[in-house]
């Protein structure tokens, strides 16, 4: 009796409040390191007319954006005038710049450029002083009594700065999370709500306890045998869904215990139970049951979670036989038989949710030929549903159609055609502003705002204007989350939701939200110019709003790169490998409280082009491949006329096929393979070893030079490439560019046993432009690579 007497006082003072009072509760922000905000004493304050927070600090100047604090002050080497980092004054100057005194001398802090300069004009100094009411605010918070403090600022949110030994701190008031009300001291699950026209609120747990609550708040249990206690008694079934027919006959779904039926009788119900029954094929197909309809004809529609749908007839000996899959809807999706919502249109159509997607049928036909239609996410169509696990389905009084799915959000039917496999949705995610993608349930309120449950938050949809305001700091526990219970609406317009820990009732009119508008503020100039070079483009930019209720969303989007909207709670940026042209960066943000404002702020982006990015280099290029096409033709007429030539050289047939391969290697990258050369010094004449000699020395001589060709060693030995190549061939046995290429081998061999250079280091130094070329004629020649060579010498 005691319980049940405190119970009632409880309903009594929430009856007061309209069922959901929010009240406010005073919430102290302590400023530190994590903050920006290292140790220093602050003398003075401003807000200026950005909204900036600027800060006189015997450690500088610093100004807050509500994320982080940025300090300045002189340091060594940047020129600045200051004497001293010791500030004492801070005042905002018509054309937003910022005055300071320092060192009894006033100085101008530019905020675009952060440069100090002296500032000669007259400052009459505008103290600050704190409002009575501030002062007695301050002195009512039990943290600042019996201790000193001084009031330093009241800001444009009404938010007092305060500092004291306890350190810089803001006061501000916030909401108090609302309490959900329990019905016992142990963890209350609730898992189905129920309004009635009546006014009760039925409310079920997963602990198998269901009450009844009337319009006065007084609360009574249903117990197994239907009667109604006063005392706390289990009902002993956990209940998933409660309906009430037209003919006021109350029925209760549970899981995992089937379906009862509750006829009203003598201030209590009459019930009779429905189970699956193995012998019988009309008894309802699974135990499992998670939501009631009725149709036109008075027939009960009824979801399964493994059995799908259940439509359920009372014949005329007053026995109710259930259709289904197992009987006469042999046609009904063996993939959808795992069902958990539904709705009933005026015409017959009905839609029900399943972990499969959305199925429509129309109840109009007779069972054997009754179609089901089935909507699944389709991955290339944007309007397609947004994910196959469905989980609420809602017909708003507006006839619009709200579904909501775990995992993709809410989606709302915007097809006019609801019997068909092709249904066109328009989707709210995270993408679009709402709290959370893990949709569980949905209602909507008088004034036609949609409210969407997520495990940890709310989001209410303004179908006008397609914004969401959500809210996320509404439980004041840990652990503590809404359920899939369908919310209930009560007839005084509140909306009650389920919790792990009781009923949560609100009342829309009384969830006042901040219209407060936040400028956008960024750490840049309105207007970036970014060169060649800057292809990456990094932004920072905050809501000077400092009340942060809730955390701030932003919304931005880069005309040529976003086609959409895209959301973030970050207050960076980061676009990569932009290409050259002009962009314009759209930025806009929820305040504090998470209402979408009006506060939209752009910034303007140009970024130059590097030549080869430019018209003119397209046009350079498609040049270069017509001198390529002509080279090509004249390389042709030249191997023409060079066997021309050849036929006036005395050479026999073997030398003219070397000499005319020579000669077009002159105009290749040299591919042939190196071979070791020996001199027959032997059995040359004097001439022969002069010009050997003069050879060796003038390749040895000019061995770095990566340019050297066959028409520079012709030249220095003043012969013609053709008579250099017969000398050659008949001292060396050797072509001249195969003698080249076999020199600097022996170079790199003698740098690679004699020094410590390294292989890249080596190849430039013996002539080659490739170190990756030069480490295969290496192994061509040696059998080793350089480095293996080096070190297997060693």
């Amino acid at each position: 009796m005691r319980r049940y007497i405190i119970l009632l006082t409880t309903w009594c003072l929430v009856a007061i409040s309209g069922w959901a009072f929010q009240v406010h509760k005073t919430k102290i922000q302590h400023f530190g390191e994590e903050d920006g905000f290292s140790s220093a004493l602050v003398v003075h304050m401003i807000q200026d007319s950005n909204g900036y927070i600027w800060l006189a600090t015997w450690d500088g100047l610093r100004r807050y954006d509500g994320y982080r604090f940025e300090t300045f002050k002189a340091r060594p080497g940047d020129c600045s005038p200051l004497e001293s980092n010791r500030i004492s004054y801070v005042e905002e100057t018509a054309d937003h710049q910022i005055i300071c005194w320092s060192n009894d001398k006033y100085y101008l802090f530019n905020p675009q450029t952060a440069v100090f300069t002296l500032y000669n004009n007259k400052v009459k100094p505008h103290l600050y002083h704190p409002t009575a009411k501030a002062k007695q605010k301050i002195q009512n918070i039990k943290e600042y009594q019996n201790i000193e403090f001084s009031i330093l600022l009241e800001d444009q949110q009404n938010g007092i700065w305060v500092n004291s030994h306890r350190g810089l701190e803001r006061i501000s008031d916030i909401p108090a999370p609302i309490m959900t009300l329990k019905d016992s001291p142990h963890e209350e699950v609730v898992s189905a709500l129920y309004a009635d026209v009546k006014g009760y609120l039925w409310v079920a747990d997963k602990s198998g306890y269901i009450r009844l609550i009337n319009k006065n708040k007084q609360t009574q249990y249903l117990t197994a045998n239907g009667s109604l206690s006063s005392t706390r008694t289990s009902f002993g079934y956990a209940a998933y869904c409660i309906y009430k027919d037209r003919k006021g006959r109350m029925w209760i779904g549970t899981k995992p215990d089937g379906l009862f039926k509750l006829t009203p009788h003598h201030g209590g119900y009459q019930v009779e139970h429905f189970c699956n029954d193995p012998k019988d094929v009309f008894s309802i197909n699974c135990n499992s049951v998670y939501d009631i309809a009725e149709d036109a004809k008075n027939r009960l529609v009824i979801a399964t979670f493994g059995g799908g749908l259940n439509i359920a007839e009372q014949l005329s000996n007053g026995q109710t036989r259930f259709m289904h899959c197992g009987n006469v809807l042999k046609q009904y999706p063996h993939k959808g038989l795992k069902s958990r919502c539904l709705s009933m249109m005026p015409d017959g159509t009905l839609l029900f949710g399943t972990n499969d997607g959305l199925y429509t049928t129309s109840l109009n036909n007779p069972y054997e030929k009754m179609v089901f239609y089935i909507n699944n996410r389709r991955p290339n169509d944007v309007h397609s549903i947004s994910n196959n696990f469905v989980t609420e389905i809602l017909q708003a009084k507006s006839g619009r159609i709200y579904i909501t799915t775990s995992g993709g959000g809410t989606d709302v039917v915007i097809s006019h055609k609801l019997l068909c496999d092709t249904i066109q949705f328009q989707h709210f995610s995270v993408a679009e502003g709402i709290s959370s993608d893990m949709n569980q349930t949905l209602t909507e309120d008088r004034n036609g705002n949609v409210w969407i449950v997520s495990a940890g938050s709310l989001s209410m949809l303004n179908p006008k204007t397609g914004l969401a305001t959500n809210y996320w700091n509404l439980f004041p526990d840990a652990g503590e989350l809404f359920t899939e219970a369908t919310p209930a609406v009560l007839s005084n317009g509140t909306l009650v939701f389920s919790t792990t820990l009781g009923i949560l009732p609100i009342n829309p009119s009384e969830m006042k939200k901040s219209n407060f508008v936040p400028r956008i503020v960024f750490n840049c100039a309105h207007e970036v110019f970014l060169s060649p070079d800057e292809k990456d483009f990094s932004i920072r930019f905050a809501a000077l709003d400092y009340n942060k209720n809730e955390e701030i969303v932003y919304a931005y989007k880069l005309d040529g790169i976003d086609s959409e909207w895209r959301y973030t709670r970050s207050n960076e940026l980061n676009y990569a490998r932009l290409a050259p042209g002009d962009y314009t960066l759209h930025i806009k943000s929820t305040n504090g409280d998470g209402v979408w404002t009006d506060n939209e702020q752009t910034i303007i982006l140009h970024r130059s082009a590097y030549f080869n990015e430019t018209p003119w280099a397209w046009m350079l290029y498609g040049l270069l491949i017509t001198c390529f096409v002509i080279g090509g033709l004249s390389a042709i007429r030249y191997v023409r006329r060079l066997k021309r030539e050849l036929k006036n050289v005395q050479l026999t047939s073997k030398e003219q096929i070397e000499l005319l391969g020579e000669r077009i290697k002159e105009l290749l990258p040299i591919t042939e393979e190196v071979k070791e050369i020996t001199e027959e010094s032997e059995t040359l004449s004097p001439d022969d070893r002069f010009f050997a000699s003069r050879v060796k020395e003038y390749v040895e001589k000019n061995i770095d030079n990566a340019d050297l060709s066959v028409i520079d060693i012709a030249q220095a030995m003043y012969v013609s490439r053709t008579v250099l190549f017969v000398r050659m061939k008949h001292i060396f046995n050797s072509s001249p560019n195969n003698y080249v290429l076999n020199t600097r081998i022996n170079y790199a061999k003698k740098l690679l046993l004699t020094t410590d250079m390294r292989v890249s280091d080596v190849a430039y130094k013996s002539g080659f432009s490739d170190p990756k070329y030069f480490s295969r004629c290496f192994k061509k020649l040696t059998g080793v690579l350089p480095k293996d060579f080096s070190e297997g010498k060693k």
